[in-house]
């Protein structure tokens, strides 16, 4: 009976023996991977994030008019106004093409675009993209920068663009999120991004 047992007991202590024992040092090693995988994603991430935008909307900063011209054709109208406001429909139509002029306004049916040229310079020193006042359907996304377009929510924005430098509200209603380290501005109505501005330059 004592070798019987001897016998079992020496095989079931090989067994326990046998059995594969928990490695630290493999849960280590894959914990690093996955931390390295993440921080890689981020560093990504970030680098584009900070990225200053050398061409928006198909357009591209320090092309001069004739580049224009050829590249996305005569504009609906050019108009030699420095800044926004209503302009009456009888003046409105007098607004027709005149290379001398530095807003050149691009009628894109769903949306508009505007390339506005240095006055000293004539190359593209900014770029507008919005959408047509009558046209705003939410969801559907127009000039893209870093995945955020026309239609994009807030949050979206956000999370592809971070947190911005500044934001305010207008009188208006419309909220201004500026990233001044990509020079944009972006223009958000009942939470959802209506117009798009990016500079050659820092936003002043």
């Amino acid at each position: 009976m004592s070798n019987i047992d001897e016998s079992t007991t020496t095989s079931a202590d090989a067994a326990v023996t046998k059995r594969p024992r928990f490695s630290y040092k493999f849960l280590i090693q894959v914990v690093l991977s996955i931390c390295g995988l993440v921080i890689g994603y981020l560093s990504v991430k970030y680098e584009q994030r900070q990225k200053v935008p050398t061409e928006f909307a198909g357009v591209k900063f320090k092309m001069n008019k004739e580049e224009i011209l050829y590249e996305m054709g005569q504009p609906t109208k050019t108009i030699s106004l420095a800044n926004f406001f209503v302009i009456p429909a009888e003046f409105e139509k007098n607004l027709t093409f005149d290379k001398a002029k530095n807003h050149w306004y691009y009628d894109k049916k769903d949306y508009s675009l505007d390339v506005i040229f240095d006055s000293e310079t004539n190359q593209v020193n900014k770029v507008i993209c919005y959408y047509a006042q009558e046209f705003i359907p939410f969801g559907v996304n127009y000039c893209k920068l870093k995945n955020v377009g026309l239609g994009s929510s807030e949050e979206n924005v956000i999370d592809n663009l971070g947190n911005p430098s500044k934001s305010f509200v207008s009188e208006t209603g419309v909220k201004h999120m500026e990233y001044q380290n990509i020079n944009t501005n972006i223009a958000l109505q009942r939470k959802v991004v209506i117009q798009i501005t990016v500079t050659s330059g820092a936003i002043k």
